[in-house]
């Protein structure tokens, strides 16, 4: 190998040594809470109103309780999401789950479509016509492409 390949390539060395920013939606994140809370409200009104008393009033409760459990991780997830960039591809965290997608298998970085609420997604065109999409990263767009530029294989 030569010692020009072990250097990194020159746009390289102008790009920050790792970036991360926050690709869950804090709107849906603070929707799943009120709806976890509307219902814990209702749960906890049929408990001390004395509703409960058949089965199916009971099974309806635990139905509810399940429902908070459920609204509250999905809450959770959306605000834990995050992406980081660095030299060896993108890292996506979800919960408790970390991907990561190397620059070598990325062939494209697009531009994705607008939302309604916050930033627009980016597109990570994969070899093997799949994608990956990180929303919440439209202004992130620019640099997602140079670290493409200067990271992916000629």
């Amino acid at each position: 190998m030569s010692p020009d390949a072990e250097q990194p390539r020159e746009e390289s060395v102008r790009l920050p040594p790792e970036m991360s920013w926050r690709v869950g939606r804090p709107w849906v994140a603070v929707t799943f809470v009120l709806l976890a809370l509307i219902n814990l409200f209702v749960a906890v009104t049929d408990v001390t109103g004395g509703v409960l008393e058949t089965t199916r009033d009971r099974v309806s409760w635990w139905v509810r309780l399940a429902a908070v459990v459920a609204f509250l991780v999905v809450a959770l997830s959306e605000l834990r999401r995050r992406a980081r960039v660095d030299a060896d591809g993108v890292h996506v965290t979800e919960g408790r789950r970390r991907r990561t997608y190397r620059w070598q298998d990325v062939s494209e970085v697009r531009a994705g479509r607008p939302v309604m609420f916050g930033d627009r997604f980016v597109y990570l065109l994969r070899h093997g016509d799949t994608h990956v999409e990180l929303p919440q990263s439209g202004g992130h767009l620019r640099l997602l492409q140079r670290w493409h530029e200067a990271m992916a294989p000629p």
